[in-house]
């Protein structure tokens, strides 16, 4: 062995030989891998936030057209409650008690058209010791007017619910616009409820002329009977 060319390996390099390798490579490996995990998992936790806020968000709008769509569909039925019944029912119910009072007395008066003055005299004194004519004149015109001013009352008070209704739908819809600014679909909801109230008409309609209308409540001549009874049993 040549000497001269021998050179003993020193302390420090045979250090650094043994331990370079090993120790760096795995220390460098632990701080990328806690580096690239935590990215990860930070990129999902954002992901999650982000589905969590669209999901929130998704119920906030669908939760909105919902009670914008009972709304303006219970604002509809007000409407269509308010016209039908103080413009068709009201009147029906006062041309029915009308008939009935026609149909009892039409039989009467034609008999009394058909005598002469002296038998009317006659009659009418029949009549008016059995009742107060003038007393008569006077319960109706105060019935009339109470009815009247009752009936007013319950027409305006309809009419405010169908304002405070209307007024609800009117804040739900502003108030969406200034807070939230979700998007509502109102074409939609204007159609179906219109489709639905058209529907709900024609079947109020339909209803009304095949079976209220048809129905047999007390008869006429039963009403006569019980009044007859009752005037023999008295009198």
């Amino acid at each position: 062995m040549n000497k001269s060319n021998y050179r003993p390996a020193s302390k420090t390099e045979s250090s650094l030989d043994f331990k370079r390798h090993p120790l760096i490579d795995d220390y460098r490996y632990v701080i990328n891998d806690s580096i690239i995990n935590g990215s990860v998992n930070g990129s999902s936790k954002s992901k999650s936030i982000d589905v969590s806020t669209q999901t929130d968000s998704d119920h906030i709008e669908y939760s909105l057209n919902k009670l914008i769509m009972f709304m303006q569909h219970l604002f509809l039925i007000t409407m269509f409650e308010l016209v039908f019944f103080f413009n068709y029912v009201t009147k029906f119910e006062d041309g029915a008690l009308i008939g009935v009072f026609n149909s009892l007395t039409s039989s009467i008066i034609n008999s009394c058209s058909s005598l002469n003055n002296q038998s009317k005299i006659f009659v009418d004194d029949i009549f008016k010791m059995f009742v107060n004519t003038t007393q008569v004149n006077e319960n109706a015109i105060n019935a009339y007017n109470s009815r009247i001013v009752v009936n007013n009352n319950l027409m305006t008070k309809a009419i405010l619910y169908f304002i405070g209704v209307l007024s609800i739908n009117i804040l739900l819809i502003s108030g969406n616009r200034c807070t939230i600014n979700k998007k509502i679909n109102y074409k939609e909801i204007i159609i179906d409820n219109f489709i639905m109230i058209s529907l709900l008409g024609i079947y109020e309609y339909i209803f009304f002329t095949n079976i209220v209308f048809k129905y047999l409540s007390i008869s006429n001549d039963e009403i006569l009977q019980n009044f007859q009874n009752k005037f023999i049993s008295s009198c």
